[in-house]
């Protein structure tokens, strides 16, 4: 799964705008966007990453076993998985 730290997100835009913000904008955006914000969630820019939702950071810089975006994308440590079904699982 590829997905860096806040920090490195920041210090490489153009990572951010050719892997992550596409990937986000067709499995995420729909409920995690600028017209719903599921769990208090945007993730159409890069800015609102590093600001996570209700439940708290989605990043945790330079250790992303303890992300709770990692979690949630696997399904993992009791998070439901995201996107949920019918969506594909992120690979």
């Amino acid at each position: 799964m590829l997905f860096l730290p806040v920090a490195f997100v920041q210090a490489d835009d153009s990572f951010y705008l050719n892997k992550v913000k596409p990937l986000f904008a067709q499995n995420c955006v729909g409920c995690h966007g600028p017209e719903k914000q599921k769990a208090g969630l945007r993730l159409d820019y890069g800015s609102f990453i590093s600001k996570g939702g209700n439940s708290g950071l989605l990043l945790q810089a330079g250790n992303p076993s303890k992300s709770r975006l990692v979690h949630v994308l696997e399904g993992s440590n009791g998070e439901s998985r995201m996107p949920p079904e019918p969506k594909k699982p992120l690979s």
